[in-house]
C-alpha cells in the first residue's frame, strides 16, 4: 500500500516543490512583518484577551461571541493556538498564514489534477492562484487568516466530495461525512464558504458524465442546511445591532446598486488582467452610480462580452465553463446582495480566483495539447512569461503590508486628498512612537479641503493632533482644533479637558 501511494505521489513531487519555492519567494518576506497597529489585527489579536492561551473561559468566549461583526470561531481558535505556542510573535502568525496559503495552492493542484488528469493544467492553475497579486492581502494581513482557513477546509471538503461521488458503500458514507465535516469547518472560519455546496453542484453538472448525476440534488440537502444555518448566524452577527459591518450604501435603491456593482465588476476584471502594485489598494474609493455614465457604459460592454463568452463556453467547452461559473459564484457573497461594509477589496477575489486560475490553466493545457512536439512547448514559455511578472508584482505589493505605516503610506499616496486615510497614517505613526512624523502628517491633513467621511476618524484626528501640539509646546496651534472638536462633538468627553489645559497655557481661561 505504501509503495502504491509513493508511485501516485512521485510524479507530483517536482511540481509541488516548484509551487512551494515560488510561493516562498514571494511571501517569505512576511516573516519580518509586524501586526497592523490600527487595523483589525489589534481587535482580533494584539488587544484580544480571548486568544491569550487555552482556558475554558477563552474557549467559551471564542465559540459564543462575534468579533468585529463576524462569527468565525475557528479563525479565532487558530490565534489562540498560535498564542499558546509562541505568544504575540508576529513572525509566527505571518508564517502560519504563508503555510495556509501554500497548502491551499497545493490542494487546488490536487483538485485540478484529479478532475483533469493534466499535469500542466494543474500546475498552471495552482501557480496563478498562489502568485497572483490580488491574493497578497489575504496572505500578508494576519487578520485575513479566516479567508485562508475557509479556503483550506473548502478544498479538503471538495476532495472528499469527489471521493464520495466515485466510491460506493461504506467508503462512500465515510467520504460524505468527511465532506460535510470539513464544510462546517470552512463555514466556521468564514461565511464565504456558503457557496461550496453550489460548487459541488456545478461539478456534477459540467464535469461528470450524465449517467453519474443521479441523486445530485438530494445529497446536497445536508450541505445546504449546514450552509444556511451558518449563514443565518453570520447575517445576525454582521448586523449593526451586533457591531457588524452591514452598511446599505444604496439606501434601498436597486437601480443604484446594480449600476454601481457593474463598475465594481469591471474594476475586478481590471485587477485580474493588470494587477500592478499601482492598481492595487487596500482601500478602494468608489462612487455610487445613479445613472448610466461612461464608466457604467464600459461596464455594460464588458458584461455583454462576458455573457457571450459564457454562452460559447457553455455550448463548446463545459470544462472551461465550470471555471467561468466558479469565478462568478465566488463573487456572489460579496456583490452587496447582503450589505457589506465595503464595496470592493482584493481579498474578495480569493475564492473567485479558483475559477479564473482554472480557466487560465485550461487554456495553457489546451495550447500544450495542440503543440506537443517539444519538451519545452509554447505553452510552457507563455506560462513562464505570465508567472514571472506575477511573482515580481506580488513581491513588490507584499512589502506594502510590512506594518501599518507602510500600508497607510501607500493608501495616502494613492488617495492624497482624502482625510480619513491620511488620519490613519498619522495614527500609525503614533502607534510606532514616531510623534514628529505623526504631527507633520496631521499638519498636512488639516490643510486638505475635503471633509472627513467618518466622524470618529475626525474626532480622533482633532484630539491627537491637539495633544501633540501641546506636547511640542504649541498651544496656539492646538486651540482652533480643540475649539472645533468641542463645538462639533459636544459628547466627546476628552475634548473639554484638553481644551481647558490649552487655554490655561495660553492664559485664556474664561
Amino acid at each position: 500500500m505504501l509503495q502504491s501511494l509513493l508511485d501516485r505521489v512521485r510524479p507530483h513531487l517536482f511540481p509541488a516543490l516548484g509551487l512551494s519555492l515560488l510561493t516562498l519567494a514571494v511571501y517569505g518576506q512576511t516573516l519580518g512583518f509586524d501586526f497592523l497597529s490600527n487595523w483589525d489585527d489589534y481587535q482580533y489579536i494584539t488587544s484580544n484577551p480571548d486568544i491569550r492561551g487555552f482556558s475554558a473561559q477563552n474557549l467559551v468566549n471564542i465559540f459564543s461571541r462575534s468579533y468585529v461583526g463576524n462569527y468565525a470561531p475557528l479563525h479565532l481558535f487558530s490565534y489562540l493556538v498560535d498564542y499558546q505556542m509562541v505568544g504575540l510573535n508576529a513572525a509566527w502568525f505571518h508564517g502560519v498564514n504563508l503555510l495556509l496559503h501554500l497548502a491551499c495552492g497545493l490542494l487546488f493542484y490536487a483538485v485540478v489534477q484529479r478532475l483533469t488528469s493534466k499535469p500542466l493544467w494543474a500546475f498552471a492553475s495552482a501557480a496563478i492562484f498562489l502568485l497572483h497579486p490580488v491574493q497578497v492581502e489575504s496572505v500578508a494581513w494576519v487578520t485575513e487568516r479566516k479567508t485562508l482557513l475557509a479556503m483550506l477546509f473548502s478544498l479538503v471538503s471538495f476532495l472528499n466530495y469527489l471521493s464520495y461521488r466515485k466510491s460506493q458503500g461504506e467508503q462512500s458514507h465515510y467520504a460524505y461525512f468527511r465532506c460535510l465535516t470539513f464544510l462546517v469547518f470552512a463555514l466556521l472560519s468564514k461565511s464565504i464558504a456558503v457557496v461550496v455546496p453550489v460548487l459541488f453542484l456545478l461539478h456534477d453538472l459540467f464535469l461528470e458524465d450524465s449517467k453519474d448525476r443521479k441523486g445530485m440534488l438530494v445529497d446536497k440537502i445536508p450541505l445546504v442546511l449546514a450552509a444556511a444555518l451558518c449563514s443565518g448566524i453570520a447575517l445576525a452577527t454582521q448586523s449593526a445591532q451586533m457591531g457588524g459591518g452591514m452598511v446599505d450604501f444604496f439606501e434601498g435603491d436597486l437601480n443604484a446598486k446594480l449600476l454601481t456593482m457593474l463598475t465594481v465588476l469591471a474594476r475586478y476584471f481590471g485587477l485580474l488582467f493588470w494587477p500592478t502594485p499601482a492598481s492595487l489598494n487596500s482601500v478602494y474609493i468608489l462612487f455610487i452610480k445613479t445613472r448610466i455614465d461612461a464608466e457604467v457604459g464600459l461596464a455594460l460592454v464588458l458584461v455583454a462580452a462576458l455573457a457571450a463568452a459564457g454562452v460559447y463556453l457553455f455550448r463548446k467547452e463545459h470544462r472551461l465553463f465550470f471555471g467561468f461559473a466558479v469565478f462568478f459564484l465566488g463573487l456572489v457573497p460579496v456583490s452587496q446582495i447582503v450589505p457589506l461594509a465595503t464595496l470592493m477589496n482584493d481579498r474578495y477575489l480569493y475564492f473567485p480566483m479558483l475559477g479564473a486560475a482554472w480557466i487560465a490553466g485550461g487554456l495553457f493545457s489546451g495550447l500544450n495539447d495542440r503543440f506537443p512536439l517539444r519538451r519545452v512547448t509554447v505553452a510552457h514559455l507563455l506560462l513562464a512569461c505570465l508567472v514571472v511578472p506575477l511573482l515580481l508584482f506580488s513581491y513588490q505589493r507584499c512589502g506594502v503590508w510590512r506594518n501599518a505605516v507602510a500600508l497607510w503610506s501607500d493608501v495616502a499616496r494613492k488617495y492624497p486628498t482624502l482625510k480619513d486615510q491620511r488620519a490613519a497614517l498619522a495614527a500609525a505613526y503614533l502607534y510606532a512612537d514616531r510623534n514628529d512624523e505623526a504631527l507633520a502628517t496631521y499638519r498636512e491633513l488639516f490643510t486638505l479641503k475635503r471633509d472627513f467621511s467618518d466622524p470618529l476618524a475626525e474626532q480622533k484626528a482633532l484630539y491627537e493632533a491637539s495633544r501633540l501640539y501641546l506636547e511640542k509646546g504649541e498651544p496656539a496651534q492646538a486651540l482652533p482644533l480643540l475649539t472645533s472638536l468641542t463645538a462639533k462633538y459636544p459628547d466627546n468627553r476628552y475634548g473639554p479637558k484638553l481644551l481647558a489645559e490649552c487655554r490655561q497655557r495660553l492664559g485664556k481661561l474664561p
